[in-house]
């Protein structure tokens, strides 16, 4: 979703489904942020998946902030003259690719081919990064700042299998109780294979969706369907197959390419 709200000072974009007290809530998210004293604290209460755009209209300034687990991914190119980003990274690097002085960097290549994926803020160009979670952007007449508002603690406790399960649940069941916060105005799907996640999710959602529909889609109506429309069933849910020709891949090749970067 997207909202926009606007005072003397302050212009704010904001992207996503951001929680503030169990709910999604745009409009008082927006007015914490636009008359903020501590910009740190006040994202720092903000649950859910985001990205918030504040436009400093009299500093022509840019903050640009994330959600604690980059639901939203940022790739972003700051320049002399302009800053540039895009959601996707493949829009990104056909704009960049055209500059003088654009390069390939080989060693990200190399670590992709290693690691299935690239580590850090770094991308495949000499130009662009990765923004990123919990973080704050802010673009202006210096160099780019970024200061983060939130990091994990990985520090570890001994609990029973019993109290992690149950801690778990909980956990999981709110996080959608959040997520679906705005049900009154939506409907919700779920992709559902036959693995352990979707099962889990769809078992865990909220009582207040009577009528959660799942979906399957695959070239045929196989195995995984199978197992996949038993567990959608036995969770209370709705189940559609979906159906792919064999050459979906190769049809749509070009917005695959996009979507994945």
């Amino acid at each position: 979703e997207y909202y926009s709200e606007n005072n003397e000072i302050y212009e704010i974009i904001i992207i996503g489904a951001p929680v503030y007290k169990d709910k999604i809530n745009f409009p008082q998210i927006a007015k914490n942020l636009l008359n903020s004293k501590n910009i740190h604290k006040d994202v720092a209460s903000i649950n859910g998946q985001f990205l918030i755009i504040i436009r400093d209209k009299k500093e022509n300034k840019l903050k640009i902030i994330n959600d604690r687990f980059n639901g939203i991914h940022l790739y972003w190119a700051d320049f002399n003259d302009h800053f540039v980003a895009s959601f996707l990274y493949f829009d990104l690097f056909k704009y960049l690719r055209k500059k003088i002085n654009f390069s390939i960097k080989g060693r990200s290549m190399l670590e992709f081919i290693w690691m299935i994926r690239v580590m850090g803020e770094k991308t495949y160009d000499n130009f662009s990064k990765y923004l990123l979670p919990a973080s704050i952007l802010e673009i202006g007449k210096l160099n780019p700042s970024i200061i983060k508002y939130w990091r994990p603690d990985f520090t570890k406790e001994k609990r029973t299998i019993n109290k992690l399960g149950s801690k778990y649940i909980d956990l999981l069941k709110t996080s959608l109780k959040r997520q679906t916060s705005d049900y009154k105005e939506k409907k919700f799907g779920c992709y559902f294979s036959s693995g352990l996640d979707s099962r889990t999710v769809v078992a865990a959602a909220p009582t207040y969706i009577n009528k959660l529909t799942s979906y399957t889609v695959s070239f045929n109506d196989n195995l995984e369907v199978k197992y996949a429309r038993e567990a959608a069933e036995e969770a209370g849910s709705v189940h559609r197959f979906i159906k792919i020709d064999n050459d979906h891949l190769a049809k749509n090749l070009e917005a695959n390419i996009r979507i994945c970067g």
